[in-house]
């Protein structure tokens, strides 16, 4: 019985180890990728995060005793002697190995997931895996070589501690007394302790190991094994899970007061019916715009915005592309970590702008995406959105696509630019550009592994920009042009340049612009209305004279007096004002960000508006 206990302490010892071991590596890691929250904090963090590291170990020996037991249990039940067969040793490593070689590998993928999304490893990448190779294409191949080399080396050494020190050959055969199987089943039972994280009424949660009012600090403190395991038994929430902040009364109250607009608002339009073209740029964060931000990355767009609309104060619905592109089309926020483009059944129930426009005798409507069109559901997405066809990687020559995502700007441009001029008129057309996405590859430029990546997406938003000023100089001289609204925004901002978390606003700032020959020239070229990315739909179906009542996220901000915006990450939610605003963090269970003095009215304003998008997409 002495040999077990000592194995069992092994077993302890090595479960300890390996997961300070992952966190600490989790720390080394994002500090190389620019994030830090200083040493004292982190050291909080590795100390705070135990309670969440005992948890887990609290499943796993939940999972190995019980074993245990029965296979003890067995021994003494068939009378066979310990050395006729080693099972038991044989069964307990291999469980442990593999459940550590598990917790290696989600820790592992948690490096370079965090360090893109600023949110630890949930069941996201699961809706990515039908399109896995676009998925890993974010990430450089020696990256992806390296940490997979990572992943081996480290199963191998745990499969050598468990061989040569847990369990020492030596130690076999054990004998089996009538105790032991009950001292190992009790042991087992002892385990709810910590995987509950004491005594308390509440369970363990994220929530109990944020101590901090630094996002990562407390992110730091969470065991990303556990974390998904958590995600795993949570899978029926489509939708960030919490308790509501307002009653219905007051919700529905303020809700309301939200969507209030006006009659008399702009007319930015000088025709009845213009030809419609999107371009949403990936990652075109304001930080790029001299105009809007620090940067000097998009000159083009710069002036394109002094010569046409430019919405100042325009922020993202989210973090991720698949929740962007819904934002855009249907004017429908974001859900937090799941995205509604995935559940199909409830997307159906939306509306879009594009199938508005194709009610009302637009024709040639098209989608462009130089990537596969079947990534995060897209091609659904785009025919559900009213959009005739979809153009796409495969309809373009191999030797055009980039090394990872697919074909870059300069090549789908042209392509666009060609079918306008045999479109029917009036036509609508959608272009995701791609160019400016992880890895961050140019044509016939290999990726520079040698530049940082704040580098490499400076130049590949430079890159970006000259495309699209090569498309609309070239549109300028057709003769469609001058009854075409071109509308230019980004699906999402990027943590770069200056790496925001996403607790800070600035990570959701983008630019809107809107140009082309159906514009008026006779009014004030920068409006400062606090704008959505949800609100366009109901901004061009207002500048048209078509109704936007069946989007009730998306509010024409020209038409109100107060507006704001609401953006959403995997945990949390943020309200934006002229002024003010806040974001509020569902595991934090507190405001990580807010403008000071932050008023009552306004936050409550926030949580209802929240309140409500949830309560929507519950019913849908």
């Amino acid at each position: 019985m002495r040999q077990r206990i000592l194995i069992a302490l092994r077993l302890f010892l090595f479960w300890i180890g390996l997961q300070f071991f992952l966190r600490f590596t989790f720390i080394l890691y994002e500090l190389w990728g620019g994030l830090s929250c200083g040493w004292r904090l982190s050291l909080q963090a590795l100390w705070q995060g135990l309670a969440m590291d005992f948890s887990l170990l609290g499943y796993i020996f939940l999972s190995l005793f019980t074993l245990w037991a029965i296979l003890l249990t067995l021994r003494l039940l068939r009378r066979k002697r310990a050395g006729i067969f080693n099972a038991e040793r044989i069964t307990i490593l291999t469980a442990s190995t593999l459940f550590a070689s598990l917790s290696i590998a989600i820790a592992i993928a948690d490096l370079e997931i965090y360090r893109n999304w600023h949110s630890h490893i949930d069941l996201t990448p699961l809706l990515y895996i039908s399109n896995l190779s676009e998925s890993l294409g974010s990430i450089p191949w020696y990256l992806t070589a390296g940490l997979l080399l990572f992943i081996a080396g480290l199963i191998a050494c745990a499969y050598f501690i468990h061989t040569r020190w847990i369990w020492k050959p030596h130690h076999s055969p054990i004998r089996a007394a009538w105790y032991a199987p009950v001292l190992a089943l009790l042991f087992a039972v002892c385990m709810l302790i910590p995987i509950r994280g004491g005594f308390d009424v509440a369970t363990m949660s994220v929530s109990r190991v944020a101590f901090s009012s630094n996002a990562f600090a407390n992110h730091i403190a969470i065991n990303a094994t556990w974390n998904f395991m958590r995600e795993l038994t949570e899978v029926q929430y489509s939708f960030t899970h919490y308790e509501p902040f307002l009653s219905d009364a007051e919700m529905e109250e303020r809700y309301k007061n939200i969507m209030q607009e006006s009659d008399v608002y702009p007319r930015l339009l000088r025709c009845k019916r213009p030809n419609i073209i999107i371009l949403l740029m990936e990652s075109q964060s304001a930080k790029f715009s001299q105009l809007l931000g620090r940067d000097s990355c998009t000159p083009h767009l710069d002036s394109v915005a002094r010569t046409g609309v430019l919405f100042s104060r325009m922020y993202a619905a989210s973090t991720r592309s698949d929740k962007g592109v819904v934002a855009t089309l249907a004017g429908y926020p974001a859900q937090g970590k799941k995205s509604i483009i995935k559940f199909v059944r409830k997307l159906e129930k939306l509306s879009f702008f594009p199938r508005v426009l194709d009610s009302v005798g637009y024709r040639s409507t098209a989608f462009y995406y130089g990537g596969n069109a079947e990534f995060v559901n897209f091609r659904t997405c785009a025919y559900l959105a009213g959009f005739a066809r979809i153009v796409e990687q495969r309809d373009f020559p191999r030797e055009l696509r980039g090394e990872k995502w697919g074909v870059h700007d300069e090549y789908v441009y042209p392509r666009l630019l060609a079918e306008c001029d045999t479109a029917q008129m009036p036509f609508c057309k959608m272009y995701f550009t791609l160019s400016n996405h992880e890895p961050f590859d140019l044509p016939n430029r290999p990726v520079d592994a040698s530049l940082p990546e704040e580098q490499r997406i400076r130049r590949t938003a430079r890159y970006a920009d000259s495309c699209m000023n090569r498309f609309l100089e070239e549109a300028r001289a057709r003769p469609w042009w001058d009854s075409t609204l071109v509308v230019i925004l980004a699906d999402h901002g990027h943590r770069y340049p200056g790496n925001s978390e996403n607790e800070d606003p600035v990570r959701y700032h983008i630019p809107m612009v809107w140009t082309g020959g159906a514009l008026r020239q006779n009014f004030d070229t920068v409006i400062a209305n606090v704008t959505s990315q949800t609100d366009l739909a109901a901004l061009l179906l207002a500048q048209l004279g078509l109704p936007h009542s069946s989007f009730p996220f998306s509010r024409n901000t020209l038409a109100q007096k107060h507006t704001g915006a609401m953006v959403v990450y995997n945990h949390g939610f943020g309200w934006l004002t002229d002024s003010m605003g806040f974001i509020y963090d569902f595991d934090a269970k507190r405001i990580l960000w807010q403008h000071q003095p932050l008023p009552d009215s306004l936050r409550r304003t926030g949580e209802a508006f929240f309140q409500k998008h949830h309560q929507h997409y519950i019913s849908l």
